[in-house]
């Protein structure tokens, strides 16, 4: 136990000594795509050097390739660096927006640059995390891992823990309402296990809608009963506006059964018909 903290207690001094560029030597580069640009930093972690080689969350951005075009709307939930949002106004294009939700503010910050360095796009950050009540709740940050920041109590998804923050959260329906962005068509969620509770935030945006937008979500069963709630509720819910899930690279054939999946997975959930 005493190693184990004291790994811990080395890792939380290592992730905060990264915020200071004159003890942590960083180097900041840039990548465009298809127009847009993002400023990553490679020394800083792993997962930022998969972007900068392309290699980060292919089957995502092959999906999200097969459902944009230019002057669609999408929804980025848990948007961390912005990497897929980037990836979303390259193809969407300037006549096209992308909402980016991040409640966490380090990596809000990094938001707020990528629409910086793209005028051109549509890009618009919002420092909120997003669920099924409006007003506050506490996020826990990873020390290892920059993409494992969770909402949901207990869910060991970000230990070792970096930081504790209080961060604002909204509901989906009440932002666009008030948003009222021009057809949404893809709506991609990576919350750590807090998918259902921002879904469940998107009721009163799917009752309205007529053709509900494709949704990409990583889905984190062992979070559900940690919140209330079991797959069967997602799936019930997802049916509900006629909803059917399939991987991400099934391109429209073969459904999942939501029910059966185990362990985290990612899946795209189209709607049958319009309704």
């Amino acid at each position: 136990m005493r190693e184990i903290r004291a790994r811990t207690d080395l890792w939380r001094y290592l992730a905060r000594l990264r915020n200071f560029p004159r003890f942590w030597p960083q180097r900041r580069v840039r990548k465009r795509m298809d127009g847009v640009v993002i400023e990553l930093t490679i020394e800083l972690d792993p997962m930022e050097f998969g972007m900068y080689l392309g290699l980060y969350e292919r089957p995502t951005i092959r999906a999200m390739k097969g459902f944009l075009r230019p002057g669609d709307t999408v929804i980025d939930v848990g948007a961390n660096l912005g990497y897929l949002s980037a990836v979303a106004a390259s193809l969407v294009g300037p006549t096209g927006q992308v909402y980016s939700f991040e409640p966490v503010p380090q990596y809000f910050q990094r938001l707020q640059r990528l629409a910086q360095l793209n005028p051109a796009y549509r890009i618009v950050p919002v420092q909120a995390a997003a669920g099924e009540k409006g007003g506050t709740a506490v996020i826990r940050t990873s020390i290892i891992n920059i993409g494992a920041n969770s909402m949901v109590p207990g869910y060991a998804i970000a230990e070792p823990v970096a930081d504790v923050v209080e961060v604002p959260v909204v509901r989906l329906d009440a932002y666009l309402r008030q948003a009222a962005p021009v057809r949404v068509a893809l709506v991609k969620i990576d919350a750590e296990g807090y998918e259902f509770p921002i879904l469940r935030g998107m009721q009163g945006f799917l009752d309205a809608a007529l053709t509900p937008p494709v949704v990409i979500a990583e889905i984190h069963p062992e979070a559900y009963p940690l919140l209330g709630y079991t797959l069967f509720d997602l799936a019930e819910y997802m049916g509900r506006y006629g909803y059917r899930a399939y991987r991400l690279d099934a391109r429209g054939r073969d459904p999942v059964d939501v029910t059966a999946v185990r362990g985290v997975r990612d899946l795209v959930f189209v709607a049958a018909t319009e309704r």
